[in-house]
């Protein structure tokens, strides 16, 4: 748990190490502290990548990668149309 700054609110975050597997960062293991995030071993997701003015570096999840699941059920949505429908 952690406090939200100027408030008595506490709210959940995580610390998460991954490799990025694209870009210029490409091989290179980074630490995300993110709001809490249901996140199993082996997820992809998308993140920034934000360099301050005194030299500071940060990321943030910004959205979980979807496209496996989109496919799957792009491909399902499909079957059901002709199954149903007719070709």
């Amino acid at each position: 748990m952690r406090r939200i700054p100027g408030t008595d609110t506490e709210h959940l975050y995580q610390t998460i190490k991954a490799e990025v597997l694209d870009g210029p960062l490409k091989g290179t293991i980074i630490t995300i502290e993110n709001d809490y995030l249901e996140l199993d071993k082996g997820d992809k997701f998308y993140f920034n990548y934000s360099r301050y003015t005194d030299g500071r570096e940060s990321y943030g999840v910004t959205n979980i990668d979807r496209k496996d699941s989109l496919i799957i059920l792009s491909i399902l949505f499909i079957l059901a149309v002709v199954a149903f429908g007719g070709w």
